[in-house]
């Protein structure tokens, strides 16, 4: 990063991208609401932590920073992990698109997992990149 106009579109292009998780996040919880049983309370608060950290990018507040490094290290390291256990097992991995359960083959449920893996996976280690650039650490006093 050369200026520090590059570091402040850096961080506010991660903090909207936190700010979309949070919205995406919120959409799910709502449509299991709605395909739940009527007895069943489901929550997921992560779309609280996802659209607070992307505020608080946006705001450039040093708790944010550190907040978003910690999720994002621990996708880039628990994601392959995850990715490895869903290859060994492809067998029993359930493939639903938009609420209907499709059966891929076992070698479309391979490619599957293995593009989300290295996909999530490349995304989450640049968002650790970018925030531990020096230029964006000192946009956060």
């Amino acid at each position: 990063m050369t200026t520090d106009d590059a570091a402040r579109r850096w961080i506010r292009i991660i903090g909207w991208g936190f700010v979309v998780l949070g919205v995406l996040s919120a959409l799910h919880t709502l449509l299991e609401w709605m395909n739940s049983s009527p007895n069943t309370i489901i929550m997921n608060a992560s779309f609280l932590l996802y659209a607070l950290i992307g505020y608080g990018l946006l705001n450039q507040h040093t708790m944010a920073r550190m907040g978003a490094l910690l999720l994002a290290a621990v996708v880039a390291i628990g994601m392959p992990i995850a990715g490895v256990a869903m290859v060994s097992d492809l067998a029993n991995l359930d493939v639903t698109l938009f609420g209907r359960a499709v059966t891929p083959s076992p070698v479309v449920k391979g490619m599957l997992v293995v593009g989300a893996t290295a996909v999530t996976t490349a995304v989450a280690g640049g968002v650790v990149y970018v925030l531990t650039h020096e230029r964006v650490a000192q946009q956060f006093g």
